[in-house]
């Protein structure tokens, strides 16, 4: 699971890339006003602060790309799921057969064949528009590397493969962007298990049968609603701060309130009621 790995880990593996070659690291960084189209892996470029190595033959890669929210809590991250294996070495093939480029847009469980003989060792990536859906603040590119033992080579395909980094047939071929189905999708609780989207054409008869029964059903979808704390809220308790609440229960947690400029002497002087 590309989760696994830290964005400050990873940042700091830049620094360590050169003695221990196989550690994940970021091989491009992108804000979101300025994604590319497409992008290729292995072109040795500096990209904001971050170097996208050659590719070495002997060695598979696997790839995932990283959508950031740029807040003081830099935990706020989504990942897509790793590629396919990459190489720059071709698999051996059956003899008399030659080796087909796969297609881009069939699913297959294949490693990804490149030239061996292309003098650039940059591999075409298309990193899919829709990822600037997300509306979230930074696009790191991530690549993570694989040992490999070197396999013969066998009529090597003389052009390199496009395919997209992530798959198509991945839910649809439309990346949800709304939060709410982003939740749905990646952060499943047994209530939302219990409870699935309801059509619309659907939904008059579904709030119909809820309201039965004095509401009954309506009641229950409530108590399923778990009421878990996910983000810390210190600065809203404190007593100093407490009086600039004007609900108990609504409040602005840490990683994303408003932050005012703090007046020297006085303590919660920069809190306000107030997220972004």
């Amino acid at each position: 699971n590309p989760d696994q790995f830290l964005t400050e880990d990873l940042i700091s593996n830049k620094e360590k890339i050169t003695e221990h070659p196989n550690l994940p690291y970021i091989a491009a960084k992108f804000p979101q006003r300025n994604i590319p189209y497409t992008f290729h892996l292995g072109t040795g470029e500096e990209t904001d602060g971050f170097k996208n190595y050659k590719l070495e033959h002997g060695k598979r890669y696997r790839i995932f790309v990283r959508a950031v929210v740029d807040t003081p809590q830099k935990h706020l991250y989504t990942s897509s799921p790793f590629s396919e294996f990459l190489s720059l070495d071709m698999r051996e093939v059956p003899p008399g057969d030659p080796p087909l480029r796969p297609n881009p847009n069939a699913p297959t469980d294949n490693d990804v064949k490149v030239s061996s003989q292309r003098k650039e060792t940059g591999v075409f990536w298309i990193i899919v528009p829709v990822i600037a859906a997300l509306l979230l603040s930074i696009i790191l590119v991530v690549l993570f590397i694989y040992r490999k033992r070197r396999q013969p080579c066998k009529t090597p395909d003389q052009a390199a493969v496009t395919r997209p980094l992530i798959p198509a047939d991945l839910n649809s071929s439309i990346a949800p962007s709304d939060p709410v189905e982003m939740r749905r999708l990646n952060f499943q609780t047994p209530a939302m298990i219990s409870h699935p989207p309801i059509p619309i054409s659907e939904l008059a008869n579904h709030i119909e049968r809820l309201k039965a029964n004095d509401n009954l059903k309506f009641s229950q979808e409530y108590e399923s609603i778990e009421p878990g704390q996910q983000f810390t809220w210190d600065h809203s308790n404190m007593e100093v701060n407490k009086p600039k609440n004007r609900y108990a229960n609504v409040i602005a947690y840490d990683h994303s309130r408003v932050i005012l400029p703090t007046e020297d002497g006085i303590l919660g002087s920069d809190y306000i009621n107030a997220n972004y």
